[in-house]
């Protein structure tokens, strides 16, 4: 029995002996805890000190809504939290030894938006950037992106190596070189803000955008009666149906020819610097010594816009020739009559008559004739002829104006909205638009192109929304000096401007102005900001450090 009460002596010094020498834990938990920007989280704080009541408790500048104790331990509840990273610190004093554990609070928020910059209609074999944006996401280390095609990964971008943990705009970008086979194939962005040690997981993806791909090919056959600007030039495909796929043949024509192809069972030459008005290539090709030949009717009036040009009639073997008129007409209107009462001679003769015309762009496909009138009605018949109607081929280069792309734009958040540019040209030009930066707001820049020419325009697209305040234009936390010259100021962002009223204590309080701090300057300022799209409210607390005066 004495024995037994040593060994229970010996453990209660031992125990005593620890205490005295400050032997005691402090934790926190959660260590590292992860709550979303805004959110709220439960801090629990305790000890292994003997004392179940020893005093302590949470060190932080975070909002504290309530708190819960028990033997040992008392947790708080964390409300409204604004900061990005913070560092709320347990503490307690046993028997006079003060110790502390710290918590690794981190703030997150979810990408606002994924979005893949439009891709324009792809050549085949050529490079492209596809660019996704991850907008405003935090913290970005714990960020991964990833760009698909169907259903494989193009590629994948981790963000572990970066600092700061207040949300940034985040782009990515992989270049692409499209095959024949990618046309209507899918692309997509997907983000991943992996918090799984201590908070959620959260995905977010773009909408898929289908790819447009296209291949060039050599250039098609013209039609059997091809037009051409005056002057230009033209491909003359000769092709035939014989057995021997390489029946000797070719192009007979007086207009130069520069290059050729050919293949099996056809050959097409390159005429240019075409000078004739009408002309007739022939194609010709010998089969096991029967030789074919087929004529194109080619014309050369394909015409620029403002250009002047001939338009040109001939009358063949008329007589008698005093008798004639012959009229030029486009349309339902007459361009030009000619008549010929001086003419002398009575045989036949053949007859030019010319007018000059330059068209405009809402000429095209106008079409024009010649009518001849050999006029014997005091003696003999009236005889009445016409040529076939020949329709004008006007061309015109790209021009875009503000019925077809309206160069200023103001969009609300939230709205469904299409962006469109249309250029007006003769053939239709192709539009392809794009922009750096921030998607949506911002100014766009437009190119518009066809065989004849290129146009350009800007077009600036205004985003309204409602008002937003962040540390960067109305930071939360000030200190100032008694007796310094400071100016209290809080900006809005948002579009409209909005504006921003501020109060102190009720009263209210302004802003942009400068003046000394007096110590009755400390305290909490109430700002609301306001425009037509909503309203933002924040707290700004003043802290005033210097001599109090006496009383």
């Amino acid at each position: 029995m004495a024995q037994l009460l040593l060994l229970l002596a010996w453990g209660v010094l031992t125990t005593l002996t620890g205490a005295v020498q400050g032997s005691f834990e402090v934790h926190v938990s959660p260590e590292a805890p992860v709550v979303e920007h805004g959110g709220s989280v439960w801090i629990n704080c305790s000890h292994t000190c003997e004392d179940p009541a020893a005093p302590g408790g949470l060190e932080t500048s975070l909002a504290k809504a309530s708190s819960k104790h028990g033997p040992s331990w008392v947790a708080f509840h964390l409300v409204n939290i604004q900061e990005w990273a913070s560092a709320p610190v347990c503490h307690f004093v046993c028997r006079g030894d003060s110790r502390r554990a710290t918590a690794a609070l981190s703030a997150y928020r979810a990408p606002e938006q994924v979005v893949l910059e439009p891709l324009p209609v792809m050549e085949v074999g050529r490079a492209y950037n596809l660019t996704c944006w991850v907008l405003s996401v935090a913290p970005v280390k714990h960020l991964t992106v990833t760009l698909r095609q169907g259903g494989w990964t193009l590629h994948t971008e981790t963000f572990q190596h970066h600092t700061g943990a207040e949300p940034s705009n985040i782009t990515v970008t992989q270049e692409i070189t499209p095959l024949r086979w990618d046309h209507g194939q899918q692309v997509s962005c997907h983000a991943d803000l992996d918090l799984t040690l201590h908070g959620p997981l959260i995905q977010k993806s773009s909408s898929a955008m289908e790819l447009q791909v296209y291949e060039k090919k050599p250039p098609p056959p013209p039609t059997e009666a091809p037009l051409v600007e005056h002057g230009g030039s033209v491909w003359i495909n000769c092709s035939h149906t014989c057995e021997d796929p390489a029946a000797p043949g070719g192009l007979e024509t007086s207009l130069a020819k520069a290059s050729s192809k050919h293949g099996p069972s056809w050959v097409a030459f390159h005429l240019v610097n075409i000078q004739e008005w009408a002309s007739a290539p022939v194609c010709h090709f010998v089969c096991r010594g029967d030789s074919r030949r087929a004529t194109a009717a080619l014309s050369a009036y394909l015409m620029e816009v403002g250009r002047a040009y001939n338009l040109t009639c001939w009358v063949l073997s008329v007589a008698p020739v005093k008798h004639l008129t012959v009229t030029l007409r486009q349309g339902g209107w007459t361009l030009h009559t000619e008549t010929f009462q001086h003419h002398t001679g009575a045989e036949p003769s053949n007859i030019t008559v010319t007018q000059e015309i330059t068209p405009l762009r809402w000429d095209h496909g106008q079409q024009v004739s010649c009518h001849a009138d050999l006029d014997l009605t005091l003696h003999g018949p009236l005889i009445q002829k016409s040529s076939s109607a020949m329709e004008l081929q006007v061309y015109d280069g790209p021009r875009m104006d503000d019925s077809s792309c309206p160069r200023n734009r103001t969009w609300e958040v939230g709205t469904e909205q299409t962006f469109s540019c249309v250029a007006l040209g003769n053939p239709p030009p192709a539009v392809v638009c794009a922009k750096d930066g921030v998607p949506f707001r911002g100014t766009y820049h437009c190119k518009a192109s066809n065989a004849h020419g290129t146009a350009s325009r800007e077009v600036t697209v205004q985003v309204k929304d409602g008002p937003r305040m962040d540390d960067s234009s109305c930071p939360r936390n000030r200190t100032w000096e008694v007796g310094t010259e400071q100016t209290f100021s809080c900006v809005a962002l948002g579009n409209p401007p909005p504006a921003v009223v501020c109060a102190k204590d009720g009263v209210p309080f302004r802003t942009g102005v400068q003046w000394r701090v007096r110590s009755e300057d400390a305290g909490t300022y109430h700002c609301k900001a306001s425009n037509a799209h909503g309203t933002a409210s924040r707290e700004v607390t003043v802290q005033v450090k210097g001599k109090w005066p006496l009383l």
